[in-house]
């Protein structure tokens, strides 16, 4: 709505509608209202400006006396014009664009699924890579919590409290390192944001933009894994045998996979970034609770937290897995008695008394899972896929009930 435009401004108009009382007294092209204002006996005089001139003739706000019985005569005019004239046509005009046409039906010359996944995938690379605030500066925070990490259990021994040490490391590596994926939701919020209005026109469709999305995040992820295990394995002396530092960083790797996908699935009945990061905080925080470090596992309420949610936080198999790789076929560990006064009894060997790692592996591990290491790895690659899953089915549900 425009009031008094300039002359310029309303040469600009393509259609003009003209109110006054509440009623119509010309709606159609703006270039054709001075006809119809010279139909109904009021021709605009010359050197007046056709937006002024309509003004002058039908706004009685400031009109009295003659004034404004002069300007009653004239806004009935142009109303009986317009209802004889005018009105039928646009009613007309109405009623065609309100016949249902044919439904709107994508183009059937699209490319193929695995060429639109190629393309996605090379967009949000480029994306994610310019993107600093998604990869780049989390990188940096990995990389320095890293290096406070590896400076405060710095050359772990093998006595019996720094088990305790390297139990509590792992942890912090398995629970915190996975937790700041949620920094990442804001990013997750745009790329939905994108992906509604491009699969509103049809362009692609959802499992597309799924596999395109896990596929184009994993190298960032798995830059992030292996900076962050480099920078903290031999600072801590953590157990470098075989192939315990490639296992370290992997499951590193699938830990931050599965923690992505988890955001991912909430990301997709959850647009609004600041109740995302508050739901996936929520969520990360219960699975660090029953992951077993905590409470023993056999210690723990069956219903609910064992069963069914110990089994299904990623943090379990992330946890266990940095406990097998660190501590399983290993010996040489301090007793839990050499800390006691006087150390340990002669009947245990005395000061040559130690533990094995499967001894440490049954303390920290009490009623856990009997898995291997690589057992637990392959399980979090499944919960990888099964969110990603999760994610693709709840955009199917959300565009199904929008419909």
């Amino acid at each position: 709505v425009i009031h008094q435009p300039s002359s310029e401004v309303f040469e600009l108009f393509d259609q003009l509608c003209l109110l006054t009382r509440g009623s119509t007294i010309y709606f159609g092209p703006a270039c054709d209202a001075i006809h119809a204002f010279t139909a109904a006996g009021l021709p605009c005089p010359p050197a007046r400006s056709a937006s002024d001139h309509y003004l002058h003739v039908i706004n009685e706000d400031f009109a009295i006396g003659k004034e404004a019985k002069k300007i009653e005569r004239n806004i009935v005019a142009l109303k009986d014009h317009y209802q004889q004239h005018v009105h039928p046509g646009v009613v007309w005009n109405v009623e065609v664009c309100a016949q249902p046409g044919q439904a709107y039906e994508a183009s059937g010359n699209q490319a193929n699924p695995v060429y639109q996944a190629l393309v996605l995938t090379q967009r949000m690379l480029v994306n994610n890579f310019r993107n600093i605030g998604l990869f780049w500066i989390r990188l940096v925070m990995y990389v320095i919590l890293c290096i406070c990490m590896g400076t405060i259990f710095f050359d772990l021994g093998h006595t019996w409290k720094e088990t305790f040490s390297r139990a509590a490391m792992l942890f912090f590596i398995a629970g915190f390192l996975t937790f700041m994926s949620i920094s990442a939701f804001p990013a997750f919020a745009e790329d939905m944001a994108v992906f509604i209005r491009e699969r509103l026109n049809g362009y692609y469709n959802i499992s597309t933009f799924a596999i395109a999305n896990t596929i184009a995040s994993a190298p960032f992820i798995f830059g992030i894994a292996i900076s962050s295990s480099v920078v903290l394995y031999w600072l801590a002396m953590l157990n470098d045998d075989g192939d315990r530092f490639p296992y370290f960083f992997l499951n590193l790797f699938v830990a931050l996979m599965a923690a992505e996908s988890a955001m991912m699935a909430i990301a997709a009945i959850i647009p609004h970034y600041l109740m995302g990061i508050a739901g996936g905080a929520g969520l990360l925080g219960i699975y660090m609770l029953v992951c077993g470090f905590f409470q023993p596992v056999d210690v723990m309420p069956k219903p609910v937290w064992t069963y069914p949610l110990h089994y299904i936080s990623f943090h379990s198999y992330t946890f266990y897995g940095f406990m097998q790789n660190e501590f399983e076929n290993t010996d040489g560990w301090g007793c839990p008695c050499a800390d006691q006064q006087g150390g340990c009894p002669p009947s245990l060997g005395g000061e040559a008394c130690t533990a094995t790692g499967d001894e440490v592996l049954n303390y920290w591990l009490q009623g856990g899972n009997p898995l291997g290491k690589w057992a637990n790895f392959g399980i979090q690659w499944v919960m990888v896929a099964g969110y990603r899953i999760i994610f693709w089915g709840l955009l199917a549900l959300k565009e199904k009930l929008s419909q």
